[in-house]
């Protein structure tokens, strides 16, 4: 009887894409959950800058009036 690849499908999914994603998200050295080994501790926020004025005038100006043209 052959097996189709069908019923391979969660076999493939387990091995080849939760095994490899789990090892790396619970690694207890390198995981971005080590800090988490002795339990939950809130982290200092991260700091806020001032965007700089204008930075974002290129992107929000319209760059032609018609918005449908290719120019």
């Amino acid at each position: 009887m052959r097996t189709s690849s069908i019923s391979l499908g969660m076999s493939n999914w387990w091995l080849h894409h939760v095994d490899p994603h789990l090892s790396a998200l619970l690694d207890p050295v390198t995981g971005p959950f080590a800090g988490c080994a002795d339990g939950h501790r809130t982290s200092e926020p991260l700091p806020i800058e001032q965007v700089p004025d204008g930075i974002f005038a290129p992107h929000t100006a319209p760059s032609a009036k018609d918005p449908f043209s290719l120019d």
